[in-house]
């Protein structure tokens, strides 16, 4: 899940907003664990990163619901206890990844993951030149 850092990050800031901060953090939490479902069945086709996180943006509206059930949970449980369920979970999850029909559900897709590398790199680029010498 090294890939998605940034992600993770921009799901803490989102968290903590007014208002939408929750439900949004809910939606990005839910690709988030979808995306770590599917990531060994992808891997296996080789899919690289920037590939993936474009199906996951193509077909969120799928992957929000795969990763639904785990994002809602890791909003409601503690640690612990959701550490035990991911860990009966996530394999199930896991196995049912290359059985899963998501090509057959269009939708206009959702940059999110686009969203979140454009910051990063925006953030990335005023650092390095703020600390270039004048």
């Amino acid at each position: 899940m090294q890939s998605c850092t940034p992600s993770v990050i921009q799901v803490k800031l989102i968290a903590s907003l007014p208002f939408l901060g929750p439900s949004t953090m809910l939606l990005l939490s839910s690709l988030l664990h979808a995306y770590d479902s599917f990531e060994m069945h992808w891997g296996g086709l080789g899919l690289g990163v920037a590939s993936r996180f474009r199906l996951i943006e193509a077909h969120w509206l799928y992957f929000v619901g795969y990763g639904g059930v785990l994002a809602a949970l890791s909003a409601q449980l503690r640690f612990w206890d959701l550490f035990t369920i991911r860990a009966v979970l996530y394999p199930i999850y896991i196995a049912n990844a290359p059985h899963a029909n998501f090509r057959a559900l269009s939708t206009r897709r959702l940059p999110v993951f686009q969203a979140c590398f454009g910051t990063i790199n925006a953030v990335l680029q005023l650092a390095e030149m703020r600390m270039r010498p004048a």
